[in-house]
C-alpha cells in the first residue's frame, strides 16, 4: 500500500513490479506502465526500510527469488492480484476504523495530489504517473498554435508598419498640395 502511495502506481505496475526493478540504493523504481513505457520513479529512505524489510523477511517465508522474481507475491507464492491487493488495502481500512470505499487508483490520485499541493511542477508530476506522453500531443499542438499565431502577428506587424509608411507618404503628398 504505502508503495502505490509513494510512488503514484498503477495497480498492475504494482502487480508486475520485478525485483530487478528495485534501485534500493539509488531510492528508485522502473516501472513499465501502459504502452510498456518506462519511468523512473524515486522513493523516499523510509520505503526503501520497508522494501528491505519485506524482501529479507516477508517474502523469502512465501517464495523463493529462483521461483518467482516479482516482488509482491501472495502466500503460496504465487504473483499477488489485484484482487489480493484490494483486499489488503481493505483490511488496512478497516484496521484503521474507516467506514469508506477505498479503491487503488485512488492512492495514485492521493499521490499526485499531494505533490501539487506542495508545489510541484504538473509536468513533473505527470512524468512521475507515466501521464506526460498522452498530454505532449496536446501541449505540442498548443505549441503549433502558439507559432502560428507569432507568424499572424509578424504579418499583422509588418502589413501595419507598410500602412504606417503608406500613411506617412499620404500626409507628406496633401502637404506638398498646399503648399503649391
Amino acid at each position: 500500500i504505502e508503495m502505490m502511495y509513494a510512488c503514484g502506481l498503477r495497480l498492475s505496475e504494482l502487480c508486475s513490479l520485478k525485483i530487478k526493478d528495485i534501485h534500493l540504493s539509488e531510492e528508485y523504481l522502473r516501472i513499465v506502465g501502459k504502452g510498456d513505457k518506462e519511468r523512473i520513479v524515486p522513493f523516499y529512505p523510509e520505503l526503501r526500510r520497508q522494501i528491505e524489510e519485506y524482501l529479507k523477511t516477508v517474502r523469502p517465508f512465501w517464495v523463493s527469488d529462483l521461483e518467482n522474481d516479482n516482488v509482491f507475491v501472495n502466500q503460496r507464492g504465487n504473483v499477488i492480484t489485484s484482487r489480493g491487493v484490494q483486499y489488503i488495502l481493505n483490511n488496512a481500512v478497516v484496521n484503521a476504523g474507516l467506514d469508506v470505499h477505498v479503491h487503488p487508483h485512488m492512492l495514485r490520485h492521493s499521490f499526485a495530489t499531494h505533490l501539487l499541493d506542495n508545489g510541484a511542477d504538473l509536468r513533473i508530476v505527470q512524468e512521475l504517473l507515466g501521464q506526460i506522453a498522452a498530454v505532449q500531443p496536446v501541449i505540442d499542438q498548443l505549441d503549433s498554435g502558439l507559432a502560428q499565431i507569432e507568424a499572424y502577428q509578424a504579418q499583422l506587424d509588418a502589413g501595419a508598419e507598410q500602412l504606417s509608411s503608406a500613411s506617412k507618404q499620404l500626409d507628406e503628398a496633401e502637404e506638398e498640395i498646399e503648399e503649391a
